[in-house]
């Protein structure tokens, strides 16, 4: 039987299915999004609770164990300085463009305050800071008559996204990639600490710290992000002795449903069903990207599924600004879905293509340039 590294090899270690794969997660993010037309008032009439767990507990589980894949291999092959460049190129510019225009175009445009208000408050310029990886969610004035206020609420995953990318430069600077089986502890460690912390929350027991220790092993959105990007990180590792198998395929998928099905709304912050279900989703995510049929050859060279994930939301906000009474879920999915394609597009033709194109001339001069640093005390 292949395994995953076979597979992975055979496709000179991009996946196949892994565009398509994307594209589907951030379309879900756009679907599961469509609440804000009555900040989730009538989600529980429009779809049964097994559907909205997949739909909270699926895309950004799945996102976090491909991010977790793929980057592995990215920092396998590169000096870490070259890593940090290359994932500061891919994160970076379109989060930049995002948030400008917020603060800058959409803003102006749809403050109930006066532009000069607008432009002297405070919160304008904290809005800035999410280019720097701390979600701030508010422009001064902006969607206050929207039923949720948030200007793009999809941002609070970034700053774990780019904790994650830190955390990996780490476990590689001190050479653990090559010790696998203290990454997998490491990983089972962090759920076990988020079940103990979990469990003693849940009794009501208490010791010194154990509120901020609970915080942040459990309640904390890290506390769920950084175990799932750690499990993709593993199925990489682990990759040679994995079986790339579809009977393995459809039952972790299987079960997931099953999940859903027999699951009630507490499942969502209890982790031990973080433990149960992260392997299946990274099986899940591994297996279809990697599968031939998965693939949709059009997608070839492109990746519109982070200009998708970070523009559906301001794109959403702005048109229920614009029809206050819309509430077919199915409807605004779809008028919300097409202008965030067309400026996801834009934005990784014009702005994220080019800026990975740079990665060929920063990488190697950032390489040059702490080679020059580290030699400069001896030669002194």
């Amino acid at each position: 039987m292949k395994s995953i590294g076979s597979v992975l090899d055979a496709n000179r270690g991009i996946g196949p299915g892994f565009n398509l794969l994307r594209l589907i997660l951030a379309l879900t993010v756009v679907f599961i999004h469509c609440s804000l037309i009555d900040n989730g008032a009538a989600a529980d009439q429009f779809w049964p609770y097994g559907a909205r767990w997949a739909l909270n507990n699926v895309p950004v589980p799945m996102f976090f164990v491909v991010s977790g894949f793929l980057v592995a291999a990215s920092v396998e092959r590169l000096s870490l300085d070259q890593f940090l460049v290359n994932r500061l190129l891919r994160i970076l510019p379109a989060l930049v463009l995002v948030v400008a225009l917020a603060a800058l175009v959409l803003g102006p445009l749809m403050t109930q305050d006066s532009l000069g208000s607008y432009f002297s408050k405070p919160g304008l310029y904290a809005y800035f800071l999410n280019a720097a990886g701390l979600h701030h969610d508010a422009l001064p004035g902006v969607f206050e008559t929207n039923p949720a206020h948030e200007i793009n609420g999809s941002l609070w995953t970034i700053p774990h996204e780019v904790s994650c990318y830190i955390l990996l430069a780490i476990i590689a600077g001190l050479g653990l990639l090559r010790r696998r089986w203290l990454v997998l502890g490491g990983t089972i460690g962090l759920y076990a600490l988020a079940i103990g912390f979990w469990l003693i929350d849940r009794y009501g027991l208490q010791f010194p710290l154990s509120d901020k220790l609970t915080y942040i092993f459990v309640w904390r959105g890290a506390a769920k992000l950084v175990p799932l990007f750690l499990t993709g990180t593993l199925f990489h590792l682990f990759r040679a002795n994995m079986p790339m198998s579809r009977i393995l395929g459809l039952a972790a998928g299987a079960a997931l449903v099953v999940i859903a099905i027999i699951g009630n709304p507490s499942w969502q912050d209890n982790p031990i069903v973080w433990a149960v279900t992260a392997p299946l989703f990274a099986y899940v995510a591994v297996w279809l990207g990697l599968s031939a049929w998965f693939a949709l050859p059009i997608l070839a060279g492109l990746d519109y599924s982070y200009g998708i994930y970070l523009f559906g939301f301001p794109v959403q906000q702005t048109l229920i600004h614009f029809l206050p009474g819309i509430s077919n879920y199915w409807v605004f999915f779809v008028i919300s879905a097409v202008p965030t394609i067309i400026l996801a597009a834009l934005s990784w033709h014009f702005v994220e293509k080019p800026a990975l194109g740079l990665k060929r001339r920063i990488g190697p001069a950032i390489s040059r340039l702490v080679a020059r640093t580290r030699r400069s005390p001896a030669s002194a």
